[in-house]
């Protein structure tokens, strides 16, 4: 089943987001996040975005977090932007392609004229699972993001 998120899911999304960071390129934030920003942060979007969670019976399994604005070369096309979005691997499958669907499905009903979407490097590689995904969903790479500690 999939739902909109609520602050009462943070705990389970707290967990997830460890996950996420420590499996991505910014696993070296996670040594420095205490729970109570990461909690925080993801309160945040939840209050003000667009974020939907995918649960096993009870259990949260994953869940996307995003939010809305406008694009900043045409302010009067709001989109809606994933900051995050993850399904914990034993659950991997239909969980993440349903989260996508139920984001793009409450985009459409605000009347937002865009969805973007991201996925997570792994390894330095070009090709992932999720831009696989992506592709098959009908999206077109339009651009990439490079980050860089410093």
């Amino acid at each position: 089943m999939i739902r909109l998120a609520t602050r009462d899911d943070v705990p389970a999304l707290l967990m997830m987001g460890r996950q996420f960071i420590q499996f991505s390129e910014y696993r070296s934030i996670n040594d420095h996040l205490t729970d109570e920003q990461l909690a925080n942060g993801i309160s945040a979007v939840i209050d003000c975005g667009v974020s939907f969670v995918a649960l096993d019976g009870e259990q949260i399994i994953g869940g996307i977090l995003g939010v809305v604005g406008p694009l900043w070369f045409a302010p009067h096309v709001q989109t809606a932007v994933e900051l995050a979005w993850w399904v914990d691997p034993a659950h991997r499958g239909m969980a993440g392609i349903r989260l996508m669907q139920a984001f793009e499905g409450e985009a459409k009903q605000r009347g937002l004229k865009y969805v973007a979407m991201s996925d997570l490097v792994m390894n330095g590689r070009d090709e992932t699972p999720a831009a696989r995904i992506l592709g098959i969903m009908g999206y077109t790479l339009t651009e990439r993001m490079h980050s860089k500690e410093i």
